[in-house]
């Protein structure tokens, strides 16, 4: 559950903290953070979000950076400043976000789909939902053990 991460993040950094580790702290920063987002308490979270993702930028950890940056965009939305969030997660996808694992790339679109539902731009919305469900059937192609079907 939830409030079992939220326990577990909270004592592995307090331990990263008396070890002086702050890489590792950092990483936990991120994690307690996304946790904290998804029950609601963004702005508990909204702090930590911002020390892992400057950890993450200054130590060269591009994918934990990009996926600091989609979570603190999904902080956005539930603040309800779609606008700003689109802005980050136009950054995030930028060039395609070929850049990004697959499956970051499918949730900065599935943000992105809220994002511009928010501020009614259905267009915008349905171009990124069908990214996402792109993504999506080429990860479950990727992830499944049967040998894809050989079409006509």
């Amino acid at each position: 559950t939830l409030a079992r991460a939220q326990a577990y993040a909270r004592r592995a950094r307090v331990a990263a903290q008396r070890v002086g580790d702050e890489h590792f702290r950092g990483f936990l920063d991120g994690l307690l953070g996304e946790v904290l987002l998804l029950q609601g308490q963004v702005d508990e979270a909204w702090p930590m979000l911002e020390r892992a993702l400057c950890q993450a930028q200054a130590h060269g950890h591009a994918t934990l950076a990009a996926r600091m940056d989609c979570t603190l965009a999904e902080g956005l939305l539930q603040r309800e400043q779609a606008e700003q969030a689109i802005g980050r997660l136009e950054n995030l996808l930028a060039d395609g976000g070929e850049h990004l694992p697959p499956t970051l790339q499918q949730r900065a679109h599935r943000a992105m789909v809220r994002a511009s539902q928010a501020l009614g731009q259905r267009e915008r919305a349905a171009m990124h939902a069908a990214q996402a469900d792109r993504l999506q059937r080429a990860l479950v192609h990727w992830r499944s053990p049967l040998p894809a079907p050989v079409l006509p």
